[in-house]
């Protein structure tokens, strides 16, 4: 999370000298944040004590209930803590905040149960984090009885009216994460947030969920949705790119203009070296938004959905948003945004046969070409490769089995820091995971 320390001699005084951009305005008092809740939902926050009992899911039992104690493992856990370590305060500080990190509701939005946007009560906690009911939905109106009988026999759509949100459901899953993971209008990541050192948002949501240690039970979700991974991965990649683009719509005309967020950091900077941190590369060569469109160039070859058009609408919006044309008047979003919406709502639906999984793992087994973010679009290919590989054959584990040593080995090709990506070791290992596939249905 921390920068170099001669990153932060750089952009410190830079921000200080530089008037802040960001999103979500002034940065208010810890005394007035309930004020800006909304309360949007018949249900609201009771906090974790309503999950941790030990008889509920904190159980130590041999077959008990340890959700709880699984869920302390994971970063989410540590989403409030995080924001009173010395790299949070110093990003705070570089950023040009009024308040500590722990403090802001800028850092707060999605640092903490804040993130729901509603009221909560007395027993609820800020240092709680992103606890349980971020994801699960506040849980008033459903914790007293979803161990009861009568709750199993309650459909999902009466439990959705109490609150309770089903993330069996890919699209359930999906929606929650990236309210914070990819941003909504006027809670993003920014660039003058970054150049104080916060990370960049590159949301995967296929490498998000592999990256959490898992207190549910994914085998039985599993089970019950056919092709879920490969369903989570293509809907987490739509969902992602759609959302980008809302929150592009958002923005001021001078916000649209020079959000350089949006843009592989290595499009201006060659290099993150004290030597070069300050060379820019050809202008002309800036090209927007690579991370969540790498898809498209699987969609042109198979059925992804995507609509027609959407390729050359979203070629004119690259175009557009080369650094050397920044035009934020000239941005014509609108068409972009509703084909966006038609390929999310698509993603929802589709079920592959075994030869077109197939057909779309081979694709994604092609050379990266040369050219800027090789290092993100290889982890791209790689996460597609391991969500549709596990949908094999609707749950089959033969064919995932024989690509895991494969997979782990490409997995290696785009660790370590992204100046020493390796495009044509990477490229190489690809083949080797082409030559494993099994032969096509």
């Amino acid at each position: 999370m921390m920068m170099k320390w001669w990153v932060c001699q750089i952009v410190v005084g830079w921000v200080i000298s530089t008037p802040l951009l960001l999103t979500a305005g002034e940065p208010l008092d810890s005394e007035n944040q309930e004020n800006t809740s909304k309360p949007d939902s018949v249900s609201h926050l009771v906090g974790m004590s309503g999950c941790s009992l030990k008889g509920c899911h904190n159980s130590t039992a041999q077959g008990g209930r340890s959700q709880f104690s699984l869920w302390t493992r994971d970063d989410h856990a540590r989403a409030f803590v995080v924001l009173k370590e010395s790299p949070s305060q110093q990003i705070a500080q570089a950023a040009g905040l009024s308040t500590p990190a722990h403090e802001s509701m800028l850092c707060l939005k999605c640092h903490s149960a804040y993130a729901l946007s509603m009221p909560i009560n007395a027993k609820v906690q800020l240092s709680e984090g992103a606890s349980c009911e971020v994801c699960h939905g506040p849980a008033s109106q459903w914790v007293g009885l979803h161990h009861t009988a009568d709750w199993r026999a309650q459909s999902k759509s009466a439990r959705s009216k109490l609150g309770f949100r089903n993330l069996s459901s890919p699209r359930e899953r999906v929606e929650t994460c990236i309210k914070c993971h990819v941003g909504t209008p006027g809670v993003e990541v920014t660039h003058e947030m970054i150049a104080a050192g916060h990370p960049q948002l590159r949301f995967e949501m296929t490498a998000f969920l592999d990256a959490i240690p898992q207190h549910w039970y994914e085998a039985k979700t599993r089970r019950l949705v056919p092709q879920f991974t490969a369903k989570v991965w293509l809907i987490g990649q739509t969902a992602t790119l759609k959302r980008t683009l809302e929150n592009m719509e958002a923005r001021t005309p001078d916000r649209a203009r020079f959000e350089f967020a949006d843009h592989d950091c290595y499009a201006c900077h060659r290099s993150l070296s004290a030597q070069s941190f300050g060379k820019l590369a050809g202008a002309n060569s800036h090209t927007w938004g690579r991370w969540p469109a790498e898809l498209m160039l699987l969609a042109e070859k198979h059925s992804l959905g995507l609509p027609k058009g959407t390729i050359e609408d979203f070629s004119q919006l690259r175009d557009q948003r080369r650094l050397a044309k920044s035009d934020g008047s000239a941005l014509q979003l609108h068409a972009m945004s509703e084909k966006l919406a038609a390929w999310d709502a698509f993603a929802d639906q589709v079920q592959w046969s075994p030869l077109q999984l197939h057909a779309i793992m081979f694709e994604c087994t092609a050379p990266i070409p040369a050219g800027q973010s090789e290092r993100e679009v290889a982890r791209q290919r790689f996460w597609a490769l391991t969500a549709l590989s596990q949908s094999w054959d609707f749950g089959n584990q033969t064919a995932f089995t024989k690509l895991a040593t494969p997979l782990k080995d490409l997995r290696d090709g785009f660790k370590g820091v992204p100046s020493a990506f390796d495009r044509e070791a990477f490229n190489r290992q690809l083949n080797v995971v082409r030559q494993t596939l099994p032969a096509a249905p």
